[in-house]
């Protein structure tokens, strides 16, 4: 079967998918035998968890190598112009992890602390009555923190009753 429509560059990626998946299953099993051996040996003789890791799966292995080519993009030099020193600046900041280390939780313990501190941090010295949960919500928002950074919101089945959802 041929399609005109196709044209040199998707028949080259054609070619590398099913040399990837010819690469990725145990041609040595017959898969009308045992198709998890035919399907998953080789991925697992070749794909091995890193210590860092729980899983490893063909996302985690895409999303890496995309990861790696935006460091190579980020690491690379480019022209001049406010978007690009601007874009440098962030990247090269977020890059410096000795001052990450250095200045630890400091920028989010002063965004609290300019808003009549936290409970968990100060003990007996807060004062309920000068404390707005909403206020300082936004304002960790507003300093470019996660929404999740205080706490962690989630939605998931009921450990109990698994047709149920709660909010955690």
């Amino acid at each position: 079967y041929q399609n005109e429509k196709y044209t040199s560059t998707q028949n080259a990626q054609c070619r590398n998918l099913a040399k990837s998946i010819e690469n990725s299953v145990n041609q040595s099993v017959n898969p009308c035998d045992n198709f998890y051996r035919f399907a998953c040996d080789k991925w697992r003789a070749e794909h091995s968890i890193a210590d860092d890791r729980s899983s490893v799966s063909i996302f985690s292995i895409v999303q890496d190598s995309m990861k790696r080519q935006i460091i190579k993009i980020l690491n690379a030099t480019f022209g001049k112009g406010k978007a690009i020193e601007k874009l440098r600046s962030v990247y090269d900041e977020c890059m410096n992890t000795e001052r990450i280390m250095e200045r630890n939780s400091q920028p989010l313990t002063n965004v609290i602390n300019e808003l009549n501190g936290w409970p968990v941090l100060m003990n007996d010295s807060w004062k309920e009555e000068n404390f707005e949960w909403f206020k300082m919500l936004a304002s960790v928002r507003t300093n470019g923190f996660s929404y999740d950074v205080l706490l962690s919101i989630s939605v998931s089945p009921d450990i109990k009753q698994n047709t149920i959802n709660r909010v955690k």
